[in-house]
């Protein structure tokens, strides 16, 4: 353990280093050259997060949770969704549903995918509302791809 430390222990025990230890034994272009290697062997570890709580795509419930009351699931009707629980009206609430399906499954998604997550029967809904949500778009043969990144 005084080895090895977690990347939240990183900043403090540099700092306590840097005050230990005053003589310099490496330059500063030694310490650009580390760095630089440091970024590019970088990677950031996305969690399996179905394997982690030993879960299924079948286990989730889909759909647009209500911002209000958390119930599930929402209904989109006359350009908004509805909750039929507590009457709250929202034009915007497929945006955490999205962000979640960028967290669990895949950062990018195509209309078929978001009809059948957001629980959509139309696909000219689910065009109109990742339309309308500015997300990047490109092509895959003939179909859109949405990137979610740009929600998070």
């Amino acid at each position: 353990s005084k080895l090895v430390t977690h990347s939240s222990n990183l900043l403090p025990r540099f700092h306590k280093y840097q005050n230990t230890y005053k003589e310099e034994k490496i330059s500063k272009k030694e310490i650009k050259k580390l760095s630089r290697h440091l970024l590019k062997q970088h990677s950031t570890k996305t969690p399996d997060l179905f394997k982690q709580f030993s879960m299924t795509e079948n286990d989730l419930l889909k759909g647009v949770t209500c911002p209000k009351c958390l119930v599930l699931p929402m209904v989109w009707q006359k350009r908004k969704w509805f909750c039929l629980q507590c009457g709250h009206a929202c034009k915007k609430a497929h945006l955490e549903a999205l962000k979640e399906y960028a967290t669990l499954f895949n950062p990018v998604i195509t209309n078929r995918e978001c009809c059948d997550f957001l629980q959509i029967p139309s696909r000219y809904v689910a065009k109109h509302l990742l339309n309308t949500s500015n997300l990047p778009i490109s092509k895959q043969g003939l179909q859109n791809i949405y990137h979610l990144n740009e929600l998070r």
